[in-house]
């Protein structure tokens, strides 16, 4: 089963998902985000997360990739194109890919979608149910742990937040809902995609480091409510506490500065790439 969660950021979004598809009582890992197109270069920018059935979800993408394709050829579409583009995927998915199997087939065939589009350097996230596409203010979560998510990010998720932040909050909470709700699959993929640059994601490495980190944070604040109650805890405990809640924040800050330098390069030597790539047709 999915957790699938997408915020909306000042920078941005983000969308998280776990890995795991399940079809006819088999688990196994699959690819539940997608990013269109795949060709560098383009005006506009589709990060997709899938809730539902893999095959669905492919079919769904596949027709999609081909629509923007045909329909945009010189990579230059507003959003009200793109978004045509996506019904229209939607609709063939729907209507010539689950509505016309067997009754008893089709609640297992359905597959909504959290998607977030870029054209130039404005971002906006959307939902899914069936072929309609719902603006997404803040946040929006699809799945077994749908009620779990929406209760941590309502209570640790600033509401206004950077891609950056929100990506470590998503990667906190689907560790929390493989751990806690029966159902959600193993893994994660958390991307971003910012309003400029290249969309990226956080690597295996870089979420376990990120789930520490929060596991710890929220340990330190557990004290720290403790220390709510004078009987129990003095001035001086309190006092600890807050500066061990200090020191776990500042290694998240710093960590965020390290991973953020990684991809600043990483970026500018695709950049440099690109830049001094030779003409097509032309000899290297």
């Amino acid at each position: 089963m999915t957790i699938a969660l997408g915020v909306l950021c000042t920078d941005g979004a983000v969308i998280g998902i776990d890995l795991e598809y399940t079809q006819d009582f088999m688990s196994s890992a699959g690819q539940k985000i997608f990013w269109l197109p795949t060709s560098l270069g383009s005006q506009y920018f589709i990060l997709i997360g899938a809730a539902g059935n893999p095959d669905s979800a492919k079919e769904f993408v596949g027709y999609l990739e081909e629509q923007l394709a045909e329909r945009f050829p010189t990579h230059v579409a507003s959003l009200k194109e793109v978004k045509a583009a996506i019904k229209d995927s939607l609709k063939y998915m729907w209507f010539e890919h689950v509505d016309s199997a067997p009754a008893n087939e089709r609640r297992a065939l359905g597959c909504d979608f959290l998607v977030a589009i870029r054209v130039g350097i404005d971002v906006w996230l959307f939902r899914t149910n069936r072929t309609m596409m719902v603006a997404v203010k803040n946040w929006a979560c699809l799945g077994m742990g749908l009620y779990l998510a929406n209760y941590l990010v309502d209570r640790v998720l600033p509401r206004y937040s950077t891609i950056e932040l929100a990506a470590q909050v998503v990667a906190h909470v689907i560790a929390a809902a493989k751990e806690h709700v029966q159902f959600v699959g193993k893994g994660s993929d958390i991307h971003m995609l910012p309003r400029t640059g290249l969309s990226y994601g956080l690597s295996w490495d870089e979420q376990e480091k990120v789930e520490a980190g929060f596991t710890q944070l929220f340990g330190e604040f557990r004290g720290i409510i403790g220390c709510a109650d004078p009987a129990a805890a003095t001035d001086r405990l309190l006092d600890s506490r807050l500066t061990s809640l200090r020191s776990v924040i500042e290694t998240l800050r710093r960590d965020q500065v390290e991973r953020v330098d990684v991809r600043l390069k990483r970026d500018q030597e695709i950049e440099d790439l690109i830049r001094h790539r030779p003409p097509i047709g032309d000899p290297l």
